[in-house]
């Protein structure tokens, strides 16, 4: 149905289309461009997104270098870097 979070109270008869939209796709049988609907935030903005936008300000400089006109190091990496430094902290209790 779409709906996350289920009240017990609630009838979901229809479902949640809030966050669905339509992108360009090509038709297989037919090679023409179509519009496809569906929900694409998954697709277009990683889980990683969470645990890369910040970091620690003495890290930030190195994380975020850019090199090139592109950054050196991908939101995959920093993410990595943040959990190790977390799971690091409560380790150590700092």
């Amino acid at each position: 149905t779409g709906v996350a979070f289920e009240t017990r109270l609630g009838s979901y008869n229809m479902p949640n289309r809030t966050l669905a939209s339509y992108t360009e796709a090509r038709d297989r049988s037919k090679g023409t461009t179509v519009q496809v609907r569906g929900f694409w935030g998954d697709i277009v903005n990683s889980p990683y997104y969470a645990f890369s936008i910040c970091t620690n300000s003495i890290d930030r400089p190195r994380l975020f270098k850019i090199s090139g006109s592109q950054y050196r190091h991908t939101e995959t990496d920093i993410a990595e870097f943040n959990l190790q430094d977390y799971i690091g902290q409560l380790e150590s209790g700092e």
